[in-house]
């Protein structure tokens, strides 16, 4: 799930919420994430909500990868140590 908050009376990503997910500074998936919710509150505050599905070969490459990067919309983050332990966890409690 892909989560943003953002100030303002504008969504981030509701006109662009396309996915890619970059193993090693290759390519491996790119589509679009699939809105789950978004709301703008009246006081000044946006919510959005995106889910994303990969197969579980694809989390295998992120916990063997030397960089894994995320792109939703114009964003772009590393995928940090803390974020591939947390993959790992997840790795182990679904064999």
């Amino acid at each position: 799930m892909l989560y943003s908050y953002t100030h303002g009376t504008d969504y981030r990503y509701k006109d662009d919420h396309q996915v890619e997910l970059l193993i090693d500074d290759k390519l491996i998936v790119s589509g679009l994430a699939t809105l789950e919710f978004h709301a703008i509150d009246p006081r000044g505050g946006v919510t959005e909500s995106y889910n994303i599905g990969m197969p579980f070969e694809v989390l295998a490459q992120i916990l063997t990868a030397k960089s894994a990067k995320l792109k939703f919309g114009k964003t772009m983050f590393d995928l940090n140590a803390e974020a591939i332990t947390a993959l790992k966890d997840l790795q182990r409690a679904i064999e």
